[in-house]
């Protein structure tokens, strides 16, 4: 019998592994395990909030709502009738743009603070490795094929 009556067991090169020893290392196992676990469905669901996210914003005098994608992508634009009632392409052209940039910079925002919410417990899995918050939503991107794949962007 080891120290405190416990029964050593033969253990890696020949160093005895007492009972308690075993007992707190399937412990710490055991929380290792739930710990990942938790994790990973807190991954799964900042995951799927970033998929779903839609952010809709409108230009200052309200000519221009246009809605974005979590990674920027302009799912809709709507432009107010009065438009016509004063044209100026250049003007609108650059309503248009600044109004889907201030949506995209939005959705980075967001994407940003769901990510913030899993990144500790993450990091805390990697072992303090660090872990980027753009690597979570490393999704294939609409766009373009031209690289003659499917789902990239060349």
């Amino acid at each position: 019998m080891g120290q405190h009556g416990a029964a050593n067991h033969p253990g890696v090169h020949g160093v005895a592994v007492d009972e308690v020893g075993i007992s707190r290392a399937q412990a710490y196992a055991t929380s290792l395990y739930d710990q990942a676990r938790d994790t990973l469905r807190a991954f799964d669901d900042m995951r799927a909030q970033a998929r779903d996210l839609k952010i809709t914003t409108s230009s200052r005098d309200r000519l221009v709502t246009v809605t974005v994608g979590p990674h920027g992508e302009l799912l809709d634009l709507q432009l107010d009738p009065r438009i016509y009632r004063t044209p100026d392409s250049p003007r609108l052209a650059a309503t248009i743009r600044s109004t889907v940039e201030q949506a995209q910079e939005e959705a980075r925002h967001k994407l940003t603070e769901l990510g913030r919410r899993v990144l500790p417990q993450a990091e805390q899995l990697a072992g303090g490795a660090g872990v980027d918050i753009a690597e979570l939503f490393d999704e294939p991107r609409p766009g373009p094929d031209r690289s003659g794949k499917k789902g990239e962007r060349a």
